[in-house]
């Protein structure tokens, strides 16, 4: 787990994570703590899924209640990086892109059944 880890500070040139945050409930310390063990002009790279700035559906917040996801939109997100010190955050919604992998997986999957 993540947040129980300890690293000295400015270990890391680059911390990267993907698709694993949103199990993360604390995600200020746990950017603080990113913040920290990052080397000076150290880099943050974070994939991970957001929810739309829009008020969910009652079906996916029962979904993500189920699951324990903590989902915040891109800007919320941006602003907690900007809130744990780092200063050249770019925050982007990328499901457009995310969307051409996953059909892609699938396509390949589909065709491998055969």
């Amino acid at each position: 787990d993540l947040t129980k880890k300890i690293y000295p500070d400015h270990t890391f040139d680059v911390i990267y994570s993907r698709d694993s945050i949103l199990h993360i409930q604390d995600k200020p310390a746990l950017f603080r703590s990113f913040y920290k063990w990052l080397k000076p002009g150290g880099k943050v790279l974070i994939s991970d899924y957001c929810k739309s700035a829009a008020e969910p559906s009652p079906e996916f917040s029962e979904y993500v209640k189920q699951r324990g996801y903590d989902l915040h939109d891109v800007r919320a997100y941006g602003q907690m990086l900007r809130d744990a010190g780092f200063d050249e955050v770019i925050a982007e919604d990328r499901t457009d892109q995310f969307i051409l992998v996953l059909q892609k997986e699938l396509d390949s999957t589909e065709k491998d059944k055969d």
